[in-house]
């Protein structure tokens, strides 16, 4: 799909899936609210970019800067967390990485896990949080943040769109 679609597809599962009266959260089908894999739900003032294309991120980005990216593709949880390992030490310098914890998030085997960072283009630190969540369908949905690590506010606002996913039925 082409990124005017699934801006179409993100707009109409905003527009559906927000609840009414509700004006603090927005909540956000992905892929399409049609073929909802999970939903999770996102401050209102977190802006959403579409992912370009099927098996893309769509992110997130809240006004303190914190930036949450989902996506789900199929394979295993352990291949997802070699691919992002691969990603944080592309981008990343002095990584500390606490071990995963695992759970079931609406049944579903998942891992998470949480760690710091020094971006290798400004030195900036950074704080990040992933999540995996295995589907039997043989995907698994990922979903994970990045902001300055002196940035409580977002990283705290990530946190609770990351505890906000809910498999679809």
């Amino acid at each position: 799909m082409k990124l005017g679609t699934f801006a179409l597809v993100a707009a109409a599962a905003l527009a559906i899936l927000t609840p009414r009266g509700a004006f603090a959260d927005q909540t956000i089908a992905y892929p399409t609210v049609e073929e909802s894999l999970f939903t999770i739900v996102s401050p209102e003032d977190w802006e959403l970019t579409p992912a370009e294309e099927k098996d893309d991120y769509f992110v997130l980005e809240g006004p303190t800067g914190a930036t949450l990216y989902l996506r789900a593709m199929p394979g295993k949880i352990e291949e997802t967390i070699d691919e992002n390992l691969e990603y944080l030490e592309e981008n990343y310098k002095d990584i500390n990485i606490g071990e995963p914890s695992e759970s079931s998030e609406g049944g579903f085997a998942s891992l998470a896990a949480s760690g710091t960072g020094k971006s290798k283009e400004d030195d900036t630190e950074v704080s990040f949080g992933m999540a995996w969540i295995a589907f039997p369908t043989g995907q698994v949905a990922e979903i994970w943040f990045e902001t300055t690590a002196d940035d409580k506010e977002g990283a705290a606002a990530a946190q609770k769109i990351l505890q906000s996913f809910t498999p679809a039925k």
